[in-house]
């Protein structure tokens, strides 16, 4: 949708600046409180355990991804999915940190996640969609 919106060229515009407002509200703060800050509290418990409570805590702090319409059964499986997959995130980013130890590093990577995330559904409706079944496009969205 965006695509017909803006265009390319406004839609790749669009992104970097979403890309920057990523790179210092989410990349910066979050790599500083859930890497930084309490990896570094919690090491005195050991590294492996920092890590994963770290991650543990990354996890559930992103369960508001979950959308409150759903059923409760629909709700249940997608808040484990929301919690493996962040806490996942969080691990891998957590060892980044302690065996590479360079904070623009995760933050790079943090950012280009999220930002795979935010680009892959259009991305994938506007270049991966097969035209001979969907002819007229998708939710209005024109090839």
């Amino acid at each position: 949708m965006l695509f017909k919106m803006l265009g390319i060229r406004r839609y790749i515009e669009s992104l970097i600046i979403v890309c920057c407002i990523q790179l210092i509200h989410v990349g910066i703060v979050e790599e500083f409180f859930f890497r930084v800050f309490l990896i570094g509290i919690l090491m005195p418990l050991g590294e492996a355990e920092a890590i994963i409570i770290s991650a543990l805590f990354f996890g559930v702090g992103h369960i508001f991804f979950i959308k409150s319409n759903y059923g409760f059964r629909r709700m249940s499986v997608r808040f484990g999915q929301c919690i493996t997959y962040h806490t996942s995130i969080g691990l891998i980013l957590g060892l980044m940190w302690t065996r590479i130890n360079s904070f623009l590093f995760i933050v790079i990577i943090h950012v280009l996640i999220n930002g795979s995330a935010l680009v892959y559904p259009i991305a994938k409706q506007k270049f991966f969609t097969d035209k001979k079944l969907y002819p007229k496009g998708i939710n209005g969205l024109k090839y």
